[in-house]
């Protein structure tokens, strides 16, 4: 408890720090921020409140995935400790890592090369990318179009609406045709 209240006061010292940064910046300096980060300009301290706003988000994005980090190392770790000791060895060996010592050893080697090699990172941005995937696609079209406009996303894609247009036509009964000409 008396951690967590220490952490939060040293988190606000920081934020204050940022802020006195951020009003210290000419307001030229601080709408290219603004703008390189994706948000809208306004005045000054509304830009200087964005910014803070925005990366108050992303501190609470980063201590998610470090907290995914920890639940896909247990994850991990659970599937290694039903390994067999000679497997375990395997791996080490296909890794390159040391492969004596007993079982504890052998799976954290494992777990440290997988967090050094960015398996486990891979893991968790896959989680994270299919979750948003699915957030996407519980949105109404229209506000999809609107979050594509504000984003600068061109929603119309040529391969996809070529593959849907390929599909059309293989279902019709009858083929597509041109339409014949009408002069005038």
């Amino acid at each position: 408890m008396i951690e967590a209240l220490f952490e939060a006061s040293v988190e606000e010292e920081k934020v204050l720090a940022r802020k006195s940064e951020l009003k210290k910046m000419g307001v030229p300096a601080l709408k290219e921020l603004i703008l390189s980060n994706g948000l809208e300009s306004g005045s000054a301290s509304g830009m200087v409140e964005t910014m803070l706003a925005h990366e108050a988000k992303r501190r609470k994005e980063l201590r998610a995935f470090e907290a995914k980090v920890g639940e896909v190392l247990a994850q991990k770790k659970e599937q290694l400790d039903k390994k067999s000791l000679s497997v375990l060895k395997e791996m080490c060996a296909s890794k390159g890592l040391p492969v004596g010592g007993g079982k504890e050893d052998k799976v954290e080697r494992l777990l440290e090369e997988a967090q050094r090699d960015g398996e486990i990172d891979k893991v968790i941005s896959t989680m994270m990318r299919d979750a948003r995937k699915s957030e996407l696609a519980s949105i109404e079209k229209p506000d999809l179009l609107k979050l594509c406009e504000n984003l600068g996303v061109n929603p119309f894609m040529k391969d996809i609406m070529v593959e849907r247009i390929l599909g059309y036509e293989e279902e019709c009964e009858e083929p597509v045709t041109k339409k014949p000409r009408k002069s005038y």
